[in-house]
């Protein structure tokens, strides 16, 4: 969940062959689940349109400590998530993009 005032982010990264780097670029470093907290005055609308939405902060994973990352895209391609919602995320070293194959992104319209 993200806001022009904060949100938290969750990603897990699921290796189902474990830690190895021929079987996905990926999993080079294992699996891991990372926790993070919005910026504040980081959410913008991203570059790919106006189902698009970027953001930025800091959090953590068991696995790898404290670390900055950044949601260059995160876009609500309709229902259900899976296949139709789109992501581009950045922790410190870590990157991954691509189609979600489960979970959904739900963008929330302002009223006003």
């Amino acid at each position: 969940e993200a806001s022009a005032t904060g949100g938290k982010l969750e990603w897990v990264q699921h290796c189902p062959d474990g830690r190895n780097a021929s079987s996905s670029a990926v999993c080079a470093g294992g699996k891991f689940t990372f926790h993070g907290t919005v910026t504040a005055g980081t959410y913008a609308e991203g570059s790919r349109g106006t189902n698009c939405r970027t953001w930025s902060g800091t959090g953590t994973s068991k696995e790898t400590g404290a670390r900055s990352f950044t949601v260059q895209q995160a876009c609500d391609g309709g229902e259900p998530g899976r296949g139709v919602d789109y992501i581009e995320v950045t922790i410190d070293g870590y990157q991954n993009s691509g189609y979600l194959t489960g979970g959904n992104i739900q963008l929330h319209r302002s009223s006003s």
